[in-house]
């Protein structure tokens, strides 16, 4: 119990800064541009299920169980198991998701392909980190996983704000500061 400080501020962190955002967002975009938005975002939140199939969770649960192995060999095995599934299938989900994106993006005239393009890159980006989160996670680092949540989060909140607020970049300054 004595890191659950650390993941309590980073949760309560990394969601309070999307909610600071709101007013912004009011201010900024119109009804149809924050639709915009909010249709990418979902779809970069629902992207990770279909391109991971939740094998991180198994990674995190079969490192703990290996990190004391004394065959390291079974720990690199893991890795590069959970690596080589991802970059092909990722791959493949990431595509089609590209080819298939003319159907989500027909109702929302304002969204060309690259912005799809742009969210589904980071997503398969973000599994790969996905990887490292998981063994802090694992080996109780909770202090330095807080923090990197923490300073990630800053990070996106404020270019979000530069790109919102000062270089006019419209409903696209979110997706910008998220990649």
């Amino acid at each position: 119990f004595k890191k659950t400080p650390w993941y309590l501020l980073s949760s309560l962190t990394t969601k309070g800064m999307g909610f600071l955002l709101i007013p912004l967002y009011t201010r900024y975009l119109t009804p149809e541009q924050f639709g915009a938005l909010s249709t990418l975002e979902s779809l970069g939140r629902l992207l990770p299920v279909f391109m991971s199939l939740y094998l991180d969770a198994a990674f995190g649960r079969y490192y703990y169980l290996e990190k004391d192995s004394v065959d390291v060999s079974r720990v690199s095995k893991l890795y590069s198991t959970h690596f080589w599934f991802l970059i092909p299938w990722g791959l493949l989900v990431s595509l089609s998701t590209i080819f298939l994106s003319p159907l989500i993006i027909d109702d929302l005239p304002q969204v060309s392909l690259w912005p799809v393009v742009l969210v589904v890159g980071v997503q398969l980006l973000n599994q790969l980190s996905v990887m490292a989160t998981m063994i802090w996670n694992a080996n109780l680092m909770a202090k330095k996983l807080a923090i990197f949540q923490i300073i990630m989060s800053l990070i996106a909140v404020c270019l979000t704000i530069y790109f919102l607020a000062f270089a006019s970049m419209g409903w696209e300054s979110r997706l910008y500061a998220l990649s």
